[in-house]
């Protein structure tokens, strides 16, 4: 199922909202940190107008507004 398009403001603000959630749990913080992470370098790295991402069961999809 595809959760989306992210842009790239939208996913750093989730990496901060997941490192946030971090404290409250631990398990959870190792599963939303690798998937922002992933969102946000993907993008970075790829500099491409659409990317699709697989997180475990979904995928993501990472659009540019360029």
């Amino acid at each position: 199922m595809g959760i989306g398009n992210w842009e790239l403001g939208i996913g750093t603000a989730h990496c901060q909202l997941s490192t946030v959630n971090c404290q409250l749990s631990t398990i959870n913080c190792q599963l939303s940190t690798v998937n922002c992470y992933n969102l946000g370098v993907a993008y970075w790295e790829e500099n491409s107008p659409v990317r699709e991402i697989s997180q475990g069961n979904s995928v993501a999809t990472v659009k540019s507004s360029a």
